[in-house]
């Protein structure tokens, strides 16, 4: 166990765990102490706890190949080695339950994320859908040249469910029927415009670098963590673009309400389902709560943190 933690992957998934957790740690006193509350300010400093440990270690060691030394690691703010060989009972130290934790949180991701991928390309669908394009409300096609400027299409699908999404790499709405059925003109615009604004934001190449430090860094807890936290506050940002571009908080959160809050069909375990993935209840309370707080000189504050946790990184070994 000792020779694999003095190993390049070794000490890479070890400076990384750790490196997060002071990553972690920062940015979330920096959002209690100065109180930022835009989920789009969140979202930022929570893409430190996901870029900076990605990075730092391959960095710090090209500018000081000596990091590796022992004699570095007898100065260093933090050295590992210094508890992961720390005897809990006989024959067993610190190093085992580490390497259990990163062993289960990579079991996590495969069970989470690349299971489910594979099971939906390789099973065919359960049953076919009809797809036809929705031609019926000209406003909507002014919204959404207003919104994105591109040729976004919407396309109705027949199907009695509540279905909505949206594709990126044809930029397309597809609304279910049966939704379509129990919206209102205003409402239909408002779940629109949530979905165009997820259209234009997953285009951001800062957001597909993420995603992608977060599936090389799979085995690391604390980045889990908080790209389910980055992914909580896209929903809200969303939600923050859609209400600028109908001008209603109060259509969307009654939009939200009437998609997913319990209707005599739904089933408890689908009512969870939802309200886990989209976040239902704490949008609708902050679309209504709308507060009007904003975070003065936000940019000195996140370059202090991440300058700060770039800093005491560098002594972490």
């Amino acid at each position: 166990m000792e020779f694999f933690y003095s190993t390049l992957i070794g000490r890479f998934l070890t400076q990384a765990f750790l490196h997060s957790m002071m990553a972690c740690l920062l940015v979330e006193l920096g959002i209690y102490l100065w109180q930022i509350h835009e989920p789009l300010y969140r979202q930022r400093l929570y893409f430190l706890v996901i870029i900076l440990p990605m990075l730092s270690m391959p960095i710090y060691d090209l500018l000081t190949p000596a990091r590796q030394t022992i004699q570095f690691r007898l100065g260093a703010l933090f050295d590992s080695t210094q508890w992961l060989y720390i005897r809990i009972i006989d024959g067993i130290d610190l190093s085992l339950p580490f390497l259990m934790i990163l062993i289960l949180t990579s079991g996590l991701f495969l069970f989470q994320e690349i299971l489910p991928i594979i099971r939906n390309i390789s099973t065919p669908p359960e049953k076919e859908f009809s797809i036809e394009p929705y031609t019926s409300n000209p406003s909507l096609k002014t919204l959404l040249q207003k919104a994105t400027r591109r040729d976004v299409k919407i396309f109705i699908i027949k199907e009695e469910d509540y279905i909505v999404f949206s594709n990126i790499i044809n930029p397309s709405i597809f609304i279910s029927e049966g939704l379509l059925k129990r919206l209102s003109e205003a409402q239909l615009k408002a779940i629109v415009a949530h979905e165009m604004a997820h259209l234009l934001r997953n285009a951001r190449p800062v957001l597909i670098l993420v995603y992608i430090f977060r599936c090389i860094l799979f085995f690391n807890p604390v980045v889990l963590i908080h790209f389910r936290k980055a992914v909580e506050e896209e929903e809200k940002i969303c939600d923050d673009l859609a209400v600028e571009w109908t001008g209603s908080a109060e259509t969307l959160a009654e939009t939200l309400e009437k998609f997913y809050l319990v209707e005599e069909q739904r089933s408890i375990k689908q009512i969870q389902e939802f309200s886990d993935t989209f976040l239902i209840k704490n949008r609708i309370q902050r679309l209504r709560r709308r507060d009007d707080k904003r975070t003065l000189l936000f940019w000195p504050k996140f370059i202090l943190i991440a300058g700060t946790i770039t800093f005491i990184n560098y002594w972490i070994v």
